[in-house]
């Protein structure tokens, strides 16, 4: 799950900003808060990581895109650009987790945070990474990266993940790590392992040290001086590790041996999402000749953490769904396109066609639509025997005692901006939804209904996650008469009130109580309006 967003300097957050995120989430404020802002970053950074091919690190803007957020100029606070924004997400790591770095993992927390920092020097420069740092759950940093030169060994040791990820060789860029913690509490694992397994790792550099000493021996006359100096170098390594494994060495020896290495690390770079750690040259002669696997559970592993982190941060926008303010208009008919789509499309335009493919689904929204009263139901209709994939999407009016259909485009607007909610929050599973106003032409008690929907759209057999900006008063009153009910907890629900401050906007989380009350007051009262025009 999505457990926060923090962005600083982006839009109208001026200084760093945490908005702490559940199962659901509600933004509300006044218009221009800056609660869009908030689905804008994460909907940005979805669309940079789908449109890979452009070689762009960050992509405001995109013909069809998610969001059309313009130049950096207008992404940085105040404009400035002599400011740098970051957006930070936070998220719980998945499983399975990579064996060597299991027990790191265990040290760092159930959930993790990693923060890329965009910058732009220059009206000239394109939009660049200043930074990729990560961080442990208790919000500590252990390990930040910044861009490098990419050199021809760099790309070499890629080549396995590039092949994975099927990234162009000209498109890879690196980081190297530039700070690294000394935490003890982030190397005990490593150190453990060190000293149950001592005698072993002995035996192994001593083995390699023996035929390495060997080879050079024998083949020193064949060796160029350059590659000679190397196997110099690399026996004279062995030698110290060796000494250094045959020493009592304590918890801080060992830190500051394997700091020296971890902190020479590089990761590949798929535009902003790390995607590869190689182990070679730099690393300590212990990780490289004992038993490849064991000995990456040797040290902290900071490159496969940090792989393993851009793998959960690239998982998490891929399930990012992005429902915008305004759907596409209905049609009177539709030709199914012969794709088998798995959502409704950013603007309800896929619609249609999941519901011709899946009836499934079908048939759960129009349980669905009973259960909210709407009075209408969905029928797909061919339009021709022979021509099967033109298709009608029809509406039957459930509250005639003789059924009447009607064309989705001949009824009101509200029921088809409506629908593509109710049919990706039943077709989804494991995604975060994201949508502005799902209330927007609605009738005032079926925005207190879809809280039902989202009880259900959140449960454990769809697991999915919603972000939705919004100002209906009555969807909140809904979610509160829900956690009364037992029907949702306190911990499922985050309201969060946006404001603009002196120093751009401000986030304020409102805690709800068991019994579905605020905590927290409501900023200038709880919807103030009502009572004003009573008065």
């Amino acid at each position: 799950m999505l457990r926060s967003i923090e962005l600083d300097s982006f839009k109208a957050f001026g200084t760093a900003t945490s908005i702490p995120l559940a199962p659901i989430t509600l933004l509300y404020g006044q218009n221009s808060s800056g609660k869009s802002s908030i689905l804008q970053s994460l909907n940005m950074l979805k669309q940079t990581r789908e449109s890979r091919d452009s070689g762009a690190v960050l992509l405001p803007r995109s013909k069809n895109g998610v969001v059309d957020l313009g130049s950096f100029q207008e992404l940085v606070f105040d404009h400035d650009l002599d400011r740098s924004f970051s957006i930070k997400l936070e998220y719980d790591w998945e499983k399975p987790i990579y064996h060597p770095i299991r027990r790191v993992i265990k040290n760092i927390g159930e959930k993790s945070s990693v923060k890329i920092t965009f910058s732009r020097p220059t009206q000239e420069d394109e939009v660049s990474i200043s930074s990729i740092d990560f961080y442990t759950g208790d919000g500590k940093i252990f390990a930040s990266f910044e861009p490098a030169e990419a050199t021809k060994e760099m790309k070499r040791d890629l080549i396995p993940y590039r092949m994975e990820r099927r990234i162009p060789l000209a498109a890879i860029t690196v980081a190297k790590c530039s700070y690294l913690t000394r935490d003890a509490m982030l190397w005990e694992s490593g150190f453990e392992f060190s000293q149950n397994n001592k005698e072993n790792i002995i035996d192994a550099l001593q083995n390699s040290l023996n035929r390495q000493d060997y080879k050079n021996n024998e083949q020193h006359s064949l060796l160029t001086d350059d590659l000679y100096e190397t196997t110099k170098d690399e026996l004279s390594q062995l030698r110290k590790a060796l000494r250094f494994y045959q020493s009592n060495f304590s918890l801080e020896d060992y830190i500051e041996r394997m700091h020296f290495f971890e902190s020479k690390s590089f990761i590949g770079l798929d535009g902003f999402i790390p995607f590869g750690a190689p182990t070679n040259s730099w690393s300590a002669p212990e990780i490289r000749y004992f038993k490849s696997i064991r000995g990456e559970s040797l040290t902290l592993n900071v490159g496969r953490i940090a792989t393993f982190s851009g793998r959960v941060l690239d998982s998490t926008l891929e399930r990012v769904f992005p429902l915008g303010p305004f759907r596409r208009p209905p049609e009177r008919w539709y030709l199914f396109t012969g794709s088998n789509p798995r959502d409704v499309g950013y603007r309800g335009d896929l619609m249609p066609d999941l519901l011709f493919r899946k009836p499934k689904v079908l048939r759960e929204t129009n349980e669905w639509l009973k259960r909210l009263d709407i009075g209408y139901k969905i029928k797909i209709v061919p339009l021709a025997k022979r021509v099967s994939d033109l298709f009608e999407v029809r509406l039957v009016d459930t509250r005639r005692s003789k059924e009447v259909e009607v064309c989705l485009s001949d009824v009101g607007f509200g029921i088809s901006q409506l629908l593509p909610f109710v049919v990706q929050s039943l077709a989804a599973n494991n995604q975060v939804i994201t949508i502005e106003q799902p209330e927007v032409h609605i009738h005032p008690r079926l925005q207190a209904d879809l809280g039902d929907l989202l009880v259900e759209a959140i449960s454990s057999r769809r697991d999915n996650q919603f972000i939705i900006e919004t100002h209906s008063e009555h969807l909140v009153l809904r979610i509160q008469k829900l956690i009364r009910n037992k029907q949702l907890t306190p911990n499922q629900v985050s309201v969060l009130a946006v404001h603009r401050g002196k120093e751009g906007s401000e986030v304020r989380k409102l805690r709800l109580d068991e019994q579905g009350d605020f905590i927290d007051e409501w900023p200038g009262g709880f919807f103030p309006e009502r009572l004003n025009e009573l008065l």
